[in-house]
């Protein structure tokens, strides 16, 4: 899951390509532990800036 713990910061992250004036997909690994449902949920969250 994408959470606090992570060695990468995925929401400046993702703020630094959107300024790019990328537009298109991102794709991350995606191999839940917990709920997929929900742990899908709060990644789109903390990447949707």
């Amino acid at each position: 899951e994408i959470d606090e713990n992570q060695e990468l910061f995925y929401p400046a992250i993702c703020r630094a390509i959107v300024e790019t004036g990328y537009t298109g997909f991102l794709g991350q690994e995606f191999i839940p532990s917990r709920d997929p449902v929900e742990s899908l949920r709060q990644a789109f969250a903390i990447c949707n800036v």
